[in-house]
């Protein structure tokens, strides 16, 4: 009986440790992402919404997201020009 109730324990503490912690983790890190996601195009949005022009509008944008994933303007460039081609072709 002491036995089982320490079994028991110990795969409780090891489901924990190994199984729960990782996948809360992990949710909490997308969770993250989708918020950080939600506040650029708030902002981007918002910006447009008062009369800034479109490049100002996604510079907004960026300032929300954290340092090491803001893309170069040369990238934003180079995707805006792709765009508009693909619109207007």
């Amino acid at each position: 009986m002491i036995a089982s109730a320490l079994v028991g324990t110990f795969l409780g503490i090891l489901l924990a440790y190994a199984v729960v912690e990782p996948l809360g983790a992990c949710w909490s890190k997308k969770s993250e992402d989708s918020l950080q996601r939600t506040a650029v195009h708030q902002d981007t949005l918002l910006a447009s919404m008062q009369g800034y022009n479109p490049s100002t509008a996604i510079e907004f944008g960026r300032k929300v997201l954290s340092r090491p994933i803001v893309p170069p303007s040369s990238n934003l460039k180079a995707m805006s020009v792709a765009r508009n081609n693909l619109v207007q072709g």
